[in-house]
């Protein structure tokens, strides 16, 4: 049978889009924070873990270790948190950013360079002209979040600030949904 170019564009389109449907299944579930397994044990994190060991807390039923170390570029703190000795929250920090916008791109581009788009977003657009919502009277304020799903949990980038100390969050959390974290689903406009 002789293919014709119709035949041909049919064939090469099925074969091209295999791959891209592997790639998008792949992250349908979230196993890793720095390539470290949800659900180590404490031993196990504190073995694996390359960045500067800085402190840990016990208290409120948690158990968390923090590390100094580096995402997207940036100076981060690093943090593991631990329920009933599983690792369950791992998240990205920085206390005092002196650029926001430029911080939060950096570390959106680096989620999307690993998970793709985000799914939903809360409260502002990091785009938008006025991005803090007044939280209290106290001085605190809520920024952009941009949040990616999966079936066993989420990740969100968060944006917050206090009097005049702006921050950003990355929190990746399993046996979570964003819906227990108090987050609105919002899709991302087109």
């Amino acid at each position: 049978m002789k293919l014709t170019s119709i035949h041909r564009v049919v064939f090469f389109s099925i074969i091209l889009a295999v791959p891209v449907t592997k790639a998008q299944s792949a992250y349908d579930s979230l196993n890793t924070f720095r390539e470290i397994r949800f659900y180590s044990l404490p031993e196990e994190v504190e073995e694996l873990e390359s960045a500067k060991y800085m402190q840990e807390f016990t208290g409120f039923g948690i158990y968390a270790i923090s590390y100094k170390g580096k995402f997207a570029g940036l100076d981060v703190r690093i943090d593991y948190t631990f329920r009933e000795d599983k690792f369950k929250e791992g998240s990205y920090n920085i206390a005092e950013s002196d650029n926001i916008r430029e911080d939060f791109y950096s570390f959106q581009s680096e989620l999307e360079n690993i998970y793709g788009k985000p799914h939903f977003y809360s409260n502002r657009l990091i785009s938008d002209k006025d991005i803090w919502i007044k939280e209290s009277d106290y001085g605190s304020f809520k920024g952009p979040e941009l949040y990616w799903q999966f079936k066993n949990g989420f990740i969100v980038l968060l944006a917050s600030k206090f009097k005049e100390e702006e921050s950003l969050t990355i929190l990746f959390a399993v046996d979570k949904d964003i819906g227990s974290y108090g987050a609105e689903k919002v899709p991302l406009p087109k």
